[in-house]
């Protein structure tokens, strides 16, 4: 977008806030980095709504951060967010993993927060120019990341967060039902150009495959 917009980049004032912009790309990192943690250890849909729990917490750090008043509005506000957010956890423990993940999710909520004190600290620079740099931050402290999400600790490839997902969402035994050995089916039959229906076609009886046929199904 620089590039079309042939805006070069103001060094000068890029110079004087860099430290906090940067700062705010890495809080921007851990916060994806934590979230995706979420997602091995709860589901989808309880690690997204813990992360949107951020706003609220802005609002409740904005007076002591910012010196901002909070009136009664606010304060309604954040006590009807904090109570869907207990409702949801409690909806979604169901073992001491979901709880790992709840605590991944809560903590990438917090590093959002971050991002958006430090984003109001930095004055000065537009808004197209402390996006590239917030991004250029956090593309370096992923790098390693997306290298170890991509290929395993072993080298081989990982099991997506999606199947793991999909068997938490359907509430299947991940022992019996491991998400790579269910992985290592559904590659089978995408090799064998075998859609989710014809799965369930020839599964006739058997129960494993009857439900790895729902996954491939939801996958």
């Amino acid at each position: 977008v620089l590039l079309i917009r042939r805006k070069p980049l103001d060094m000068a004032k890029l110079k004087k806030g860099f430290p906090l912009l940067a700062l705010s790309g890495v809080a921007v990192a851990i916060n994806w980095m934590l979230l995706f943690e979420a997602y091995r250890h709860t589901t989808v849909p309880v690690a997204t709504l813990c992360n949107y729990f951020a706003p609220a917490l802005v609002m409740a750090l904005s007076p002591l951060l910012l010196k901002e008043k909070l009136n009664a509005k606010k304060i309604l506000c954040f006590v009807m967010c904090t109570i869907g957010l207990v409702l949801v956890i409690g909806a979604g423990l169901s073992g001491g993993k979901d709880a790992v993940g709840i605590v991944f999710a809560l903590s990438s909520a917090l590093f959002f927060a971050s991002m958006v004190f430090l984003n109001k600290w930095v004055e000065g620079i537009d808004g197209l120019q402390r996006t590239f740099v917030q991004f250029a931050s956090a593309a370096v402290v992923m790098l390693p990341q997306f290298w170890k999400w991509f290929t395993g600790s072993s080298g081989a490839p990982a099991v997506p967060r999606l199947m793991v997902s999909i068997i938490r969402d359907f509430g299947f035994d991940e022992k019996r039902f491991d998400p790579k050995g269910v992985m290592s089916v559904i590659s089978r039959a995408k090799e064998s150009l075998m859609t989710p229906e014809g799965f369930a076609a020839q599964a006739g009886e058997d129960y494993y495959k009857k439900t790895v046929a729902r996954i491939y199904a939801e996958y």
